[in-house]
Protein backbone atom coordinates (compact mmCIF):
# COMPACT_ATOMS: atom_id res chain seq x y z
CA UNK A 1 0.00 0.00 0.00
CA UNK A 2 3.01 2.28 0.68
CA UNK A 3 4.52 1.51 -2.65
CA UNK A 4 1.32 2.22 -4.26
CA UNK A 5 0.84 5.28 -2.33
CA UNK A 6 4.31 6.77 -3.53
CA UNK A 7 3.79 5.43 -7.34
CA UNK A 8 0.18 7.78 -7.30
CA UNK A 9 2.52 10.72 -6.17
CA UNK A 10 5.19 9.86 -8.21
CA UNK A 11 2.46 9.95 -11.00
CA UNK A 12 0.26 12.26 -9.79
CA UNK A 13 -2.56 10.23 -11.41
CA UNK A 14 -5.04 10.66 -8.12
CA UNK A 15 -6.30 13.39 -6.18
CA UNK A 16 -6.11 11.86 -2.44
CA UNK A 17 -3.41 8.70 -3.08
CA UNK A 18 -2.93 8.46 0.60
CA UNK A 19 -6.16 6.97 0.64
CA UNK A 20 -5.51 3.52 -0.22
CA UNK A 21 -2.96 3.50 3.46
CA UNK A 22 -6.49 3.17 4.91
CA UNK A 23 -6.38 -0.04 4.03
CA UNK A 24 -3.03 -0.81 6.41
CA UNK A 25 -5.21 -1.03 9.39
CA UNK A 26 -6.56 -4.73 8.20
CA UNK A 27 -3.52 -6.32 9.09
CA UNK A 28 -5.06 -5.83 12.97
CA UNK A 29 -6.91 -8.34 11.58
CA UNK A 30 -4.89 -11.13 10.94
CA UNK A 31 -3.91 -13.89 13.60
CA UNK A 32 -1.73 -13.07 16.50
CA UNK A 33 1.49 -14.73 16.79
CA UNK A 34 0.94 -18.19 18.70
CA UNK A 35 2.75 -17.24 22.20
CA UNK A 36 5.68 -18.68 23.01
CA UNK A 37 6.45 -22.14 24.41
CA UNK A 38 8.42 -24.32 26.03
CA UNK A 39 10.00 -27.41 23.92
CA UNK A 40 8.80 -30.94 24.82
CA UNK A 41 12.01 -32.91 24.26
CA UNK A 42 15.23 -32.13 22.92
CA UNK A 43 18.10 -32.41 19.90
CA UNK A 44 21.29 -32.23 20.08
CA UNK A 45 22.46 -29.81 17.24
CA UNK A 46 26.70 -30.60 16.10
CA UNK A 47 28.57 -27.52 14.43
CA UNK A 48 31.21 -29.08 13.38
CA UNK A 49 33.29 -25.95 11.76
CA UNK A 50 34.86 -27.94 9.21
CA UNK A 51 37.23 -25.82 7.00
CA UNK A 52 35.49 -25.57 3.21
CA UNK A 53 39.53 -26.27 1.67
CA UNK A 54 40.29 -29.13 3.71
CA UNK A 55 42.65 -31.46 1.72
CA UNK A 56 40.43 -34.66 2.88
CA UNK A 57 43.14 -37.82 3.90
CA UNK A 58 42.32 -40.96 5.73
CA UNK A 59 43.90 -39.49 9.01
CA UNK A 60 41.85 -36.37 8.56
CA UNK A 61 38.24 -38.18 7.79
CA UNK A 62 39.04 -40.63 10.92
CA UNK A 63 39.68 -37.14 13.26
CA UNK A 64 36.71 -35.54 11.97
CA UNK A 65 34.64 -38.18 12.42
CA UNK A 66 35.93 -38.87 15.94
CA UNK A 67 35.47 -35.30 16.89
CA UNK A 68 31.69 -35.72 15.47
CA UNK A 69 31.18 -38.67 17.88
CA UNK A 70 32.48 -36.60 20.56
CA UNK A 71 30.21 -33.62 20.29
CA UNK A 72 27.65 -36.09 19.89
CA UNK A 73 27.95 -37.76 22.85
CA UNK A 74 28.68 -35.23 25.66
CA UNK A 75 26.02 -33.62 25.72
CA UNK A 76 22.84 -35.90 24.97
CA UNK A 77 22.39 -36.03 28.69
CA UNK A 78 19.98 -38.65 30.57
CA UNK A 79 18.84 -41.40 28.69
CA UNK A 80 15.18 -40.70 26.92
CA UNK A 81 16.24 -36.54 27.40
CA UNK A 82 17.38 -36.46 23.69
CA UNK A 83 15.00 -37.10 21.05
CA UNK A 84 17.59 -36.85 17.52
CA UNK A 85 21.07 -35.90 16.92
CA UNK A 86 21.45 -33.85 13.86
CA UNK A 87 24.55 -33.22 12.09
CA UNK A 88 24.45 -30.44 9.11
CA UNK A 89 25.30 -30.26 5.61
CA UNK A 90 29.38 -30.41 5.49
CA UNK A 91 32.13 -30.27 2.82
CA UNK A 92 32.89 -33.72 4.50
CA UNK A 93 33.33 -37.04 2.36
CA UNK A 94 30.21 -38.38 4.41
CA UNK A 95 28.87 -41.46 1.68
CA UNK A 96 26.33 -43.80 2.31
CA UNK A 97 27.96 -46.20 0.46
CA UNK A 98 30.81 -46.42 3.04
CA UNK A 99 30.37 -49.07 5.67
CA UNK A 100 32.45 -47.38 7.97
CA UNK A 101 30.34 -44.52 8.29
CA UNK A 102 27.44 -46.03 8.63
CA UNK A 103 28.69 -48.49 11.30
CA UNK A 104 29.85 -44.59 13.07
CA UNK A 105 26.54 -43.16 13.09
CA UNK A 106 24.74 -45.97 13.75
CA UNK A 107 27.22 -46.60 16.57
CA UNK A 108 26.81 -43.64 17.97
CA UNK A 109 22.44 -43.73 17.77
CA UNK A 110 22.77 -46.88 19.79
CA UNK A 111 25.20 -45.55 22.71
CA UNK A 112 22.99 -42.07 22.98
CA UNK A 113 19.58 -43.65 22.89
CA UNK A 114 18.47 -41.78 19.95
CA UNK A 115 17.83 -41.35 16.58
CA UNK A 116 20.59 -39.54 14.27
CA UNK A 117 20.51 -36.98 10.77
CA UNK A 118 23.09 -36.26 8.81
CA UNK A 119 23.91 -34.59 5.46
CA UNK A 120 25.53 -37.19 3.35
CA UNK A 121 26.07 -37.97 -0.02
CA UNK A 122 24.90 -40.69 -1.90
CA UNK A 123 24.21 -41.87 -5.89
CA UNK A 124 21.58 -42.34 -7.68
CA UNK A 125 21.75 -46.42 -8.25
CA UNK A 126 24.80 -47.63 -7.39
CA UNK A 127 27.61 -45.67 -9.54
CA UNK A 128 25.34 -42.89 -10.43
CA UNK A 129 25.04 -39.13 -10.25
CA UNK A 130 26.06 -38.22 -6.42
CA UNK A 131 22.79 -36.68 -4.32
CA UNK A 132 23.10 -34.51 -1.43
CA UNK A 133 21.00 -36.24 0.79
CA UNK A 134 19.72 -36.76 4.63
CA UNK A 135 20.10 -39.69 6.32
CA UNK A 136 17.86 -41.02 9.05
CA UNK A 137 19.19 -43.41 12.02
CA UNK A 138 16.93 -44.35 14.61
CA UNK A 139 17.84 -45.20 18.52
CA UNK A 140 18.39 -48.49 17.20
CA UNK A 141 21.05 -47.97 14.56
CA UNK A 142 18.60 -48.77 11.70
CA UNK A 143 18.52 -46.53 8.63
CA UNK A 144 14.70 -44.98 8.78
CA UNK A 145 14.71 -42.74 5.36
CA UNK A 146 16.74 -40.88 3.21
CA UNK A 147 15.62 -37.13 1.35
CA UNK A 148 17.21 -36.36 -1.48
CA UNK A 149 17.69 -32.63 -1.74
CA UNK A 150 15.30 -31.24 -4.66
CA UNK A 151 15.70 -27.65 -5.03
CA UNK A 152 19.92 -27.25 -6.09
CA UNK A 153 21.85 -24.39 -6.23
CA UNK A 154 22.91 -23.27 -9.62
CA UNK A 155 26.31 -23.16 -10.04
CA UNK A 156 27.27 -24.58 -6.67
CA UNK A 157 26.09 -28.23 -7.28
CA UNK A 158 25.25 -28.31 -10.85
CA UNK A 159 25.91 -25.98 -14.04
CA UNK A 160 22.95 -25.04 -15.69
CA UNK A 161 22.88 -25.51 -19.41
CA UNK A 162 24.63 -23.86 -21.35
CA UNK A 163 26.86 -22.58 -18.95
CA UNK A 164 28.90 -25.68 -18.86
CA UNK A 165 31.05 -24.73 -21.29
CA UNK A 166 32.61 -21.48 -19.98
CA UNK A 167 32.04 -22.33 -16.21
CA UNK A 168 32.21 -24.75 -13.15
CA UNK A 169 30.31 -25.32 -10.24
CA UNK A 170 31.72 -24.24 -6.70
CA UNK A 171 31.15 -28.36 -5.13
CA UNK A 172 33.97 -30.51 -5.44
CA UNK A 173 31.76 -33.47 -6.18
CA UNK A 174 32.96 -35.40 -9.18
CA UNK A 175 30.00 -34.87 -11.66
CA UNK A 176 26.94 -32.76 -11.31
CA UNK A 177 24.14 -33.50 -8.50
CA UNK A 178 21.06 -35.33 -9.01
CA UNK A 179 17.86 -33.78 -7.94
CA UNK A 180 15.86 -35.56 -5.67
CA UNK A 181 11.98 -35.94 -6.85
CA UNK A 182 10.05 -36.54 -3.54
CA UNK A 183 9.41 -34.51 0.08
CA UNK A 184 10.08 -37.23 2.86
CA UNK A 185 8.17 -37.43 5.63
CA UNK A 186 9.73 -39.72 8.27
CA UNK A 187 7.92 -41.81 11.35
CA UNK A 188 9.86 -41.39 14.09
CA UNK A 189 8.90 -42.52 18.17
CA UNK A 190 5.24 -41.72 17.79
CA UNK A 191 6.09 -38.70 15.80
CA UNK A 192 6.47 -37.36 12.10
CA UNK A 193 9.48 -35.19 11.22
CA UNK A 194 10.58 -33.25 7.64
CA UNK A 195 13.97 -32.33 6.70
CA UNK A 196 15.13 -29.46 4.13
CA UNK A 197 18.44 -29.05 2.90
CA UNK A 198 20.42 -25.54 2.52
CA UNK A 199 19.00 -23.44 0.18
CA UNK A 200 15.59 -25.11 -0.37
CA UNK A 201 14.78 -22.46 2.86
CA UNK A 202 13.99 -19.79 0.36
CA UNK A 203 11.28 -22.10 -1.54
CA UNK A 204 7.87 -21.13 1.22
CA UNK A 205 5.65 -23.54 -1.62
CA UNK A 206 7.87 -26.18 -1.26
CA UNK A 207 8.78 -25.99 2.52
CA UNK A 208 5.02 -26.06 3.67
CA UNK A 209 4.91 -29.44 1.49
CA UNK A 210 6.72 -30.89 4.40
CA UNK A 211 4.15 -29.30 6.92
CA UNK A 212 0.82 -30.49 4.46
CA UNK A 213 1.95 -34.04 4.58
CA UNK A 214 2.02 -33.88 8.31
CA UNK A 215 5.36 -33.04 9.56
CA UNK A 216 5.27 -32.05 13.16
CA UNK A 217 8.14 -30.49 13.36
CA UNK A 218 11.23 -29.61 10.95
CA UNK A 219 14.62 -29.99 10.29
CA UNK A 220 17.06 -27.73 8.55
CA UNK A 221 20.64 -28.95 8.05
CA UNK A 222 22.87 -26.31 6.01
CA UNK A 223 26.68 -25.37 5.64
CA UNK A 224 26.43 -21.61 5.70
CA UNK A 225 30.32 -21.15 5.88
CA UNK A 226 30.33 -20.72 1.68
CA UNK A 227 28.60 -17.01 3.07
CA UNK A 228 32.03 -16.66 5.23
CA UNK A 229 31.37 -13.88 7.75
CA UNK A 230 29.22 -11.55 5.47
CA UNK A 231 25.46 -10.71 6.29
CA UNK A 232 24.31 -13.48 4.19
CA UNK A 233 24.10 -16.30 7.06
CA UNK A 234 21.88 -13.91 8.61
CA UNK A 235 19.57 -13.31 5.74
CA UNK A 236 19.72 -17.18 5.33
CA UNK A 237 18.36 -17.77 9.30
CA UNK A 238 15.62 -14.91 8.89
CA UNK A 239 14.40 -16.85 6.00
CA UNK A 240 13.96 -20.21 8.01
CA UNK A 241 12.22 -18.02 10.60
CA UNK A 242 9.69 -17.41 8.01
CA UNK A 243 9.39 -20.99 7.26
CA UNK A 244 8.59 -21.58 10.56
CA UNK A 245 5.91 -18.65 10.81
CA UNK A 246 4.01 -19.55 8.08
CA UNK A 247 3.57 -23.31 8.89
CA UNK A 248 3.56 -22.94 12.73
CA UNK A 249 6.17 -25.11 12.86
CA UNK A 250 9.54 -25.50 15.05
CA UNK A 251 12.79 -25.72 12.91
CA UNK A 252 15.60 -27.29 14.12
CA UNK A 253 18.90 -25.69 12.31
CA UNK A 254 22.45 -27.22 12.12
CA UNK A 255 24.76 -25.98 10.24
CA UNK A 256 28.68 -26.40 9.34
CA UNK A 257 30.03 -23.02 10.99
CA UNK A 258 26.96 -21.09 12.01
CA UNK A 259 24.47 -20.14 12.84
CA UNK A 260 23.08 -23.14 14.40
CA UNK A 261 20.00 -23.00 16.84
CA UNK A 262 16.17 -23.57 17.31
CA UNK A 263 13.29 -21.25 16.19
CA UNK A 264 9.59 -21.77 17.53
CA UNK A 265 6.61 -21.78 15.65
CA UNK A 266 6.38 -18.04 16.15
CA UNK A 267 9.67 -17.43 14.60
CA UNK A 268 11.49 -16.73 17.69
CA UNK A 269 14.94 -17.89 17.89
CA UNK A 270 15.30 -19.79 21.06
CA UNK A 271 18.70 -20.56 20.90
CA UNK A 272 21.86 -20.41 18.99
CA UNK A 273 25.09 -21.55 18.99
CA UNK A 274 28.23 -19.76 18.82
CA UNK A 275 29.50 -18.79 15.61
CA UNK A 276 33.26 -20.41 13.74
CA UNK A 277 33.62 -22.60 16.54
CA UNK A 278 33.12 -26.45 17.16
CA UNK A 279 30.73 -26.88 19.68
CA UNK A 280 27.22 -28.80 20.26
CA UNK A 281 24.35 -27.97 22.63
CA UNK A 282 21.07 -29.87 23.28
CA UNK A 283 18.30 -27.76 22.53
CA UNK A 284 14.57 -27.36 23.12
CA UNK A 285 12.15 -28.25 20.62
CA UNK A 286 8.83 -29.47 20.11
CA UNK A 287 5.63 -31.06 17.87
CA UNK A 288 2.88 -29.43 16.38
CA UNK A 289 0.15 -31.28 14.36
CA UNK A 290 -2.26 -28.31 13.57
CA UNK A 291 -1.70 -26.90 10.12
CA UNK A 292 -1.76 -22.90 9.25
CA UNK A 293 -3.98 -21.76 6.36
CA UNK A 294 -0.76 -21.34 4.05
CA UNK A 295 0.06 -24.33 4.82
CA UNK A 296 -3.30 -25.69 3.17
CA UNK A 297 -3.42 -23.59 0.56
CA UNK A 298 0.08 -22.30 -0.30
CA UNK A 299 0.92 -18.42 -2.46
CA UNK A 300 -3.29 -17.59 -3.66
CA UNK A 301 -2.59 -14.24 -2.63
CA UNK A 302 0.82 -13.80 -4.85
CA UNK A 303 -1.26 -15.20 -7.60
CA UNK A 304 -4.17 -13.13 -7.10
CA UNK A 305 -2.06 -10.13 -6.60
CA UNK A 306 -0.49 -11.36 -9.96
CA UNK A 307 -4.01 -11.85 -11.59
CA UNK A 308 -5.02 -8.53 -10.62
CA UNK A 309 -1.54 -6.90 -11.74
CA UNK A 310 -2.19 -8.38 -15.05
CA UNK A 311 -6.13 -7.30 -15.51
CA UNK A 312 -5.10 -3.94 -14.47
CA UNK A 313 -2.66 -3.32 -16.78
CA UNK A 314 -4.94 -4.88 -19.75
CA UNK A 315 -7.37 -2.78 -19.17
CA UNK A 316 -5.34 0.46 -19.43
CA UNK A 317 -3.47 -0.63 -22.48
CA UNK A 318 -6.57 -1.60 -24.21
CA UNK A 319 -8.43 1.45 -24.34
CA UNK A 320 -4.55 3.11 -25.62
CA UNK A 321 -4.60 1.12 -28.61
CA UNK A 322 -8.19 1.22 -29.22
CA UNK A 323 -7.78 5.38 -29.39
CA UNK A 324 -5.01 4.90 -31.58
Amino acid sequence: MIGVVVALLATRTQRHPAFWLAVLPALYLLPDVPAAQPGTTGAVVVQPNIDDDAVWTGDLLRDTERHMRLFSLSVTGQPGATSIIVWPEVPAPFYESDPDFTGLVSGIAKQADAALLTGVVAHVGDRGAPLNSALLINSKGNRVSRYDKVNLVPFGEFVPWPFGMITQKVSTEAGDFAAGSNVVVSRLDGHRIGTFICYESVFPSYIRRFADSGAEVLFNISNDSWFGKTAARYQHLLIVRMRAVENRRWIVRSTNDGVSGVVDPGGRVVRTLPEFEESSARLPYGYVTGTTFYTRHGDWFVLLCALGAIAAVTSAVLPARRRL
